[in-house]
């Protein structure tokens, strides 16, 4: 289970920052793989399944409802939450050296690969989410 933190900013909104598990719903595949699923595409072997970073960014309900195209969360059904986007779909890509920063510890990955750098090591999987930044 990944962890959360919220940032209150006044009364106007929060900030909520995700880390933990890549894709801890998907089943990673190992990097000798000739192909694997990402969301609706197939990732060839040179590729890694990206999820953008989400949850970021969220704004206060105001009274209890989210504007248009948000979502209120509540966290194990608590009072309060907050409104994100829908979560983005996953593609695959080719990341450069030195792009971005990346939580690639779905799978049996290990605690290593939880924040990384392209290029993304070999122990890591091939599954991963953009870390908010």
């Amino acid at each position: 289970m990944g962890r959360c933190w919220l940032m209150m900013f006044g009364l106007v909104g929060i900030a909520v920052s995700c880390a933990g598990r890549a894709a801890e719903t998907v089943n990673d595949q190992p990097p000798n793989a000739s192909s694997f699923a990402c969301g609706e595409e197939t990732c060839d072997s040179s590729q890694y399944c990206v999820y953008p970073a989400y949850g970021c960014i969220a704004i206060t309900p105001d009274g209890g409802v989210c504007p248009p195209g948000t979502l209120l969360t509540a966290p194990n059904g608590s009072i309060g939450g907050a409104c994100l986007s829908p979560e983005p779909e996953p593609a695959c890509m080719s990341l450069s050296p030195g792009a971005g920063s990346f939580d690639c510890s779905g799978g049996d990955a290990g605690i290593e690969c939880d924040s990384v750098n392209a290029p993304i090591p070999d122990r890591c999987g091939r599954i991963c989410r953009s870390i908010c930044g």
